[in-house]
């Protein structure tokens, strides 16, 4: 749209003058003047526009400019610019007399009572037309009076999102200006929010998500976060989602053309209700230790007088102990075939890695990268000897899947599974034990599970099947790099992983240090310098008795059935005064009898699955008794 102009009479100069009413008034006054016929004069013009207007993208809005005009009377001062008072003349020096006027010649006053009106122009502009047009509806005529008004009629579109300024301008000086703020439309989504099931039979595979306005020129375009987990279709404003796997991802809806870009999301949740066909497979067992890059173990400094050892002997040492290590690990046959009868279509998200009539077969594959030897001194006088031996053996464990087809051919072969474990789902596995060339004394295995949530540690017994020893591993945590290392008994101080200050830190907490607090959202402990213990495992002495207790992340106090580092735990969950302990021992719990170690065979505390009690009951995978 192009601006419009329209005439009134006089050039003038600018003065701005701010009206009572809020409205904004420039005025101007031009001294002199053009020659019209034979005479001169001055006159007055002002231009009134409102102070501000709001428009909304695309709106056509009214708005009228007051114009005015005056011509001065005979011998008044200007009113915009009073006379100067003359400067008084100096006592020495009297002042001299005007000079009479020539006949025939009017004065400056005399003048400006004969001036004629003359043409000038009076224009419309918008600061901005990408955001502001601008057009005069109204015309109105220049008019030749001493004085006179006229309103005209200005016509304002939003062209665009932002802001700009109508101004009145005479002769390329601005009389008078009015802020335009062009607003963008109200756009949402018709929700924030959708759940849809990677199952293609669910009522719910799809969903649909629209962009409510009234606005019909914009350009609107939508996409998702993650193109793995969920797709969209278009038509127009409403968008179709189609679940393809479990996850979470976001809609992103962009609408342009305004100006201004605006982005509006919905949150997409993915579940997947499908039964896979999944079955699990022996476990295997892959050395990748190359032997050149296993480290000699230094000479013991407690050699006994007259046992020498030198260099070479530890090499050969070295070599024996290795060859040995590595053969038990290989022929260990209760690892080998070791299956995870737990293993089902519930343990994996397989969203997006299976298709409907496939099946699965899953298969935990167990990677020895690393072995650190150490060297010792076994026996006494002439018995005594130095045995090398394992100390510490690395496994980076990963859970496989081959894809198969309803005919049994391979569709997909070896699909990583270690990030892909469902929320508490527990995986089983074994971890191979060289048991004749580690301490002789060695009882359990410490296993330091390195997840990307945490280090977690725990102590599981060396258990034998026909002289094949191994340690049971059970993670929730995902799958990455395992240590295995060997004691003789579990520390007296061990809690679960990620607890207190961690495994092996005893952090105590009594009446005598703090003040238990109870409010509307459960028990904390208040310690003497106003902290608290928070997010782990913590020694609490209650009532004169010392117990193992739990908090949360908040400092609440935890109850009930709790899992942590692959076990479970029971806090005492009863307000009788002893709430929040850990069982320890056998315990009856909604109607069932479960025990929970003591001091051997487990962590303290853990509930005893699939194991004998140290009275001699059975108890499940579930740990309640079978009677």
């Amino acid at each position: 749209m192009k601006t419009v102009k329209r005439y009134l009479a006089s050039a003038l100069i600018a003065a701005m003058v701010f009206t009572s009413t809020g409205m904004t008034t420039l005025a101007a006054q031009m001294k002199g003047g053009r020659a019209a016929s034979d005479a001169a004069g001055s006159k007055e013009i002002s231009v009134t526009l409102p102070k501000s207007e709001t428009l909304d993208l695309g709106e056509t809005k009214n708005v009228t400019a007051k114009v005015e005009w005056k011509t001065a009377t005979p011998g008044e001062a200007t009113p915009s610019e009073p006379a100067t008072p003359s400067e008084p003349a100096t006592p020495s020096e009297p002042s001299t007399p005007s000079e009479p006027a020539t006949p025939g010649e009017a004065t400056t006053s005399e003048t400006a009572l004969f001036l004629k009106l003359v043409q000038g122009d009076v224009e419309f502009i918008s600061s901005n037309e990408d955001v502001l047009q601008v057009n005069v509806v109204s015309d109105f005529d220049g008019d030749d009076g001493d004085e006179g008004e006229t309103n005209v009629e200005l016509e304002l579109y939003g062209q665009g999102v932002g802001n700009a300024t109508l101004q009145a301008v005479v002769d390329g000086q601005v009389k008078a200006e009015c802020e335009v703020e062009v607003k963008a439309p109200n756009f949402k989504l018709s929700k924030s929010s959708v759940k849809v099931d990677a199952n293609k039979d669910a009522d719910n595979h799809t969903a649909e998500v629209e962009v409510i306005t009234d606005y019909e020129d914009a350009f609107v375009d939508a996409e998702v976060g993650d193109d793995q987990i969920a797709v969209v279709d278009q038509d127009g404003n409403i968008f179709t989602i189609t679940g393809l796997k479990a996850g979470e991802t976001e809609l992103v809806v962009t609408i342009d053309g305004l100006g201004e870009k605006i982005e509006l999301t919905c949150k997409v949740t993915v579940v997947d209700t499908t039964v896979y066909d999944v079955k699990p497979e022996a476990s295997e067992v892959v050395i990748a230790v190359d032997p050149e890059d296993v480290a000699t173990p230094e000479i013991p400094s407690d050699l006994p007088e007259g046992l020498e050892i030198t260099a070479e002997d530890m090499k050969l040492l070295k070599e024996n102990a290795l060859s040995e290590i590595l053969g038990d690990i290989e022929s260990n046959f209760y690892v080998a075939e070791f299956v995870d009868e737990d293993v089902d279509g519930t343990t994996f998200n397989m969203s997006g890695i299976m298709e409907e009539g496939q099946k699965a077969v899953v298969t935990i594959e167990e990677t020895l990268n690393s072995i650190e030897l150490e060297a010792v001194v076994v026996g006494e006088g002439q018995d005594a000897e130095v045995v090398v031996r394992a100390k510490k053996l690395g496994f980076d464990v990963k859970p496989y899947a081959d894809i198969l087809n309803a005919d049994g051919s391979i569709a997909k072969e070896k699909q990583d599974l270690s990030n892909l474990t469902n929320k508490n789902k527990a995986v089983k596995f074994p971890l191979p034990v060289p048991y004749f060339n580690i301490d002789e004394n060695a009882k359990y295995g410490k296993v330091v599970h390195k997840a990307k949530t945490g280090t977690y540690t725990s102590y599981p017994a060396i258990q034998d099947e026909y002289d094949a020893y191994y340690v049971k591993v059970t993670t929730k945590n995902g799958f990455s790099p395992f240590e295995l290392t060997f004691v003789d008994e579990i520390p007296s101080t061990h809690v679960p992983s990620g607890g207190g200050s961690g495994s092996g830190g005893r952090n105590v907490v009594s009446e005598s240090n703090g003040t238990w607090v109870q409010d509307a959202k459960g028990w904390w402990f208040r310690l003497s310098d106003n902290s608290y213990p928070k997010n782990g495992w913590y020694e609490c002495i209650v009532n004169n008795v010392r117990n193992w207790y739990c908090f949360d992340e908040e400092g609440y106090m935890r109850t009930g059935w709790v899992d942590s580092d692959g076990y479970r735990y029971f806090l005492h969950n009863v307000s009788d005064g002893n709430q929040g302990y850990m069982y320890t021992g056998w315990h009856e719990i909604s109607g069932s009898w479960y025990y929970f170690h003591t001091e051997t065979g487990g962590p303290k505390g853990s509930l005893l699955v699939n194991g004998t009690t140290p009275d001699g009951y059975q108890t499940g995978a579930d740990g309640v008794w079978i009677q």
